[in-house]
């Protein structure tokens, strides 16, 4: 029998498993529900030890049963047969997307991509190899690595894998049309890749990784190992995605559940701290400061004033500012009185600002004041039964003197009543004042409310450098004024919230897989590690994508010394670009030497060729009927075809112009949801994004200068595209596409 004869049987023998363990699995999943409602209703408020197991093996087997499902069309996608030194039977592993155990006799038919033994297929070339296990090292030899191509449950393509062969099955998967959403790897993950997904997640983990490396779906993928891995102690509610904007979060919404992973925290860092704030925090600005950069021409010194005071709020110098605010804080709020009941002290105001300060320092500043409140109202009990306890005495004695001194009669019993009446009067006086002066005492705490906290800061307390001080209290005073903050200043503001009202939950994350990395500020950085008690992070960023001057991160280093130094920052280099052409890369390249970082490799894309990238001059009358054929042009080849601008009013005002005539979608800040097909959308909401096409508008001298941050929206734009890219401008072209030809547009 042939080796492919050999290989169909053997699929048909595990889809007849998958078959036999679905219904054993839907069996057991049917029992455990009935059981498990069954011990729900007769449940009593105790912790029931057997719904909580049962609920346990309940879920379990819900997700055996959505992984069975899903490896039915293909169990599998290779085979690597390996023999162990120091034994002669030979091991064959077929490895898939999802494990499938033949429980009748306690095997695996199919390992799971994220198991040890798959390192031999990401890592492993054939002969001596080896793998690590929890049992240590394990050495041999890789006698055979086949990969298979299987579609609907039937064998459609097998070959035995070299170099050569493994490279050609890449650049085939890579040359597939791109649809609207981001798709999973596993059977294309390479080594450089793999040591990023299965690398340890005991402390921080820095990826840079170059344009189109394929960092975001190598972060959901580790996301996906790292719960297989530390399955015992992981769920996927302690792990956490920070993504750029809810536009991200649409385009990878399948990977994980194509993996098999429900339930992941997925987020933007913007979402996450206006949760975390909860009523206490203000809205904030719609435009954001590169757009505001950008579109506002705003002169050289109002420019550096901007950056300047974002970066400023982005380092861990304003952090700290902002928790000595905090301790000023707690002075500045206390009333300036002592308490009293009477004649009688209860604590002065030096020992009720230790009182304050230091027993209820675990607490919030307002959570504070409650618990102070209680203490000083049984405090205040205590005091006026003292002095109830007092005026009883006395008044006893002063009946007592009375019947000595009188003779029974209707006088001495008149008086008598005069000092009763007098006692109760006084018990009453005592015990309304002992409320009132509580109720008085506590609401003399001067509560800001958080903006009016955050403003206060900013004009009295930010900065040593009275000019910087003078500018951050300045800056966006206007918005600060009419309750909207800008997204630097959330940092601060969730510090402050935490310190004055306590946040409104509290972050259950054991991993947090941030994208985009290089636009957070340290202080953010660092505020994710507070909020989560955790320094168990990935970072997965690119330098050369660094769009956010008045925020973003300029050097790795900084991170690793500001941020990570206790616990030591981990860092991984990705430099091959598997998504663009190399006529796209050399293009993307040639533009970011302008201007260069050590910190940033140059990317090496797969030498994966295509058409070379067009670039049109344009007189002004051309410039929307060119940008319109080459959308119809690339729309009748592909999936999904991108018009970038370098701002959002400029793709407003195209896509006004272009809808006319061709079916476009714009995209914003706003939108969710990602369409696919020919849509609009500036630079900056294209970062981190993927399509089979781009057309890049007006690539002109005035709209992309010789400066940084130019150059970094150029070359994201530059690195979307996978197969094709075209540029148009009118006049002249932009000087950082210098290693670029030109052609008239006719």
């Amino acid at each position: 029998m042939s080796e492919q004869s050999l290989e169909r049987a053997k699929l048909t023998k595990t889809l007849r498993l998958i078959d036999d363990e679905s219904r054993m699995t839907r069996q057991k999943y049917e029992e455990l529900r009935e059981s498990v409602g069954g011990l729900k209703r007769g449940a009593s408020s105790a912790f029931d030890s057997a719904l909580h197991v049962k609920t346990f093996l309940l879920e379990r087997a819900r997700q055996n049963l959505i992984n069975l499902g899903l490896a039915a069309g293909k169990p599998y996608f290779c085979r690597v047969d390996f023999r162990e030194a120091g034994h002669d039977e030979l091991a064959t592993h077929y490895i898939g997307k999802y494990g499938v155990e033949d429980t009748q006799h306690h095997t695996m038919a199919v390992v799971d991509w994220r198991s040890p033994v798959a390192n031999l297929y990401y890592s492993g070339q054939l002969g001596n190899v080896s793998y690590r296990c929890p049992d240590g090292n394990v050495e041999g030899e890789l006698i055979l690595k086949r990969q298979f191509t299987i579609e609907n449950g039937e064998l459609k393509h097998m070959f035995d894998t070299d170099v050569v062969a493994q490279e050609a099955f890449l650049r085939d998967a890579l040359s597939e049309l791109k649809d609207n959403r981001l798709r999973d790897i596993v059977t294309t993950i390479q080594q450089e890749q793999n040591l990023v997904i299965r690398a340890p997640m005991n402390g921080p983990l820095l990826v840079q990784g170059a344009a189109g490396s394929g960092k975001t779906t190598i972060a959901l993928h580790r996301i996906a190992y790292l719960l297989y891995a530390h399955q015992d102690t992981l769920t996927p509610k302690n792990l956490m995605i920070l993504a750029p904007n809810p536009l991200f979060l649409d385009y990878i919404s399948e990977v994980l559940p194509e993996l098999g992973v429900e339930d992941v925290v997925q987020t933007t860092y913007v979402k996450l701290c206006q949760e975390l704030m909860g009523k206490h925090g203000p809205k904030v600005a719609p435009a954001d400061p590169l757009t505001l950069m950008l579109e506002r021409n705003l002169t050289k010194d109002a420019a550096e004033r901007m950056v300047r005071c974002g970066r400023y709020k982005g380092s861990l110098a304003f952090r700290k500012k902002a928790e000595d605010y905090l301790g000023h804080l707690q002075s500045a709020i206390m009333p300036e009185a002592s308490l009293t009941l009477g004649k009688l002290r209860i604590y002065s105001r030096k020992e009720l600002l230790r009182i304050f300060t230091e027993d209820f320092a675990p607490y919030p500043l307002v959570p504070r004041i409650r618990e102070m409140e209680k203490h000083l109202s049984f405090k205040m009990a205590d005091s006026a039964a003292r002095l109830v306890a007092y005026y009883e005495k006395d008044c006893q004695t002063r009946v007592n003197a009375l019947k000595l001194r009188l003779p029974p009669g209707e006088e001495r019993q008149h008086r008598i009543l005069e000092v009763y009446e007098a006692r109760d009067l006084r018990i009453k006086e005592v015990r309304t004042q002992a409320e009132e002066r509580l109720k008085t005492y506590i609401a003399a705490f001067k509560v800001p409310t958080l903006l009016e906290a955050y403003q206060d800061f900013l004009a009295h307390y930010s900065a040593d450098d009275p000019d910087l001080l003078a500018q951050l209290a300045a800056e966006n005073r206007e918005e600060l004024l009419a309750g909207r903050i800008r997204r630097e200043d959330l940092a601060a503001l969730v510090l402050l919230c935490h310190g004055l009202f306590g946040l409104s939950r509290k972050l259950s994350i054991q991993h947090v897989v941030m994208d985009e990395a290089q636009d957070f500020s340290p202080f953010e950085l660092s505020l994710l590690g507070t909020l989560t008690g955790s320094e168990s992070v990935t970072l997965m960023g690119d330098l050369a994508q660094s769009i956010h001057p008045f925020q973003g991160i300029e050097s790795w280093k900084e991170v690793a010394e500001q941020c990570y130094q206790r616990a030591g920052l981990e860092t991984m280099t990705l430099v091959t670009s598997y998504r663009s052409t190399t006529e796209i890369m050399a293009v993307a390249e040639s533009v970011l030497a302008h201007f260069t970082s050590p910190e940033r490799p140059a990317a090496k894309p797969v030498l994966r060729h295509g058409p070379a990238p067009r670039f049109y001059r344009v007189g002004e009358q051309q410039r929307l009927p060119a940008l319109q054929a080459l959308a119809l042009e690339f729309a009748e080849s592909y999936s999904s075809v991108a018009v970038i601008t370098k701002t959002p009013a400029a793709a407003k005002s195209l896509y006004s112009r272009l809808r006319k005539n061709t079916a476009v979608h714009l995209i914003t800040q706003k939108d969710t949801h990602y369409e696919g097909g020919v849509m609009v959308l500036p630079a900056a909401l294209a970062k981190g994004l993927e399509f089979d096409a781009a057309i890049l508008a007006d690539v002109d001298r005035e709209t992309y200068c010789e400066n940084p941050l130019d150059c970094h929206l150029l070359y994201v734009s530059l690195t979307r595209p996978l197969h094709a890219l075209a540029g148009v401008f009118s006049g002249e072209p932009s000087p950082l596409l210098s290693a670029v030809s030109f052609t008239d547009w006719a």
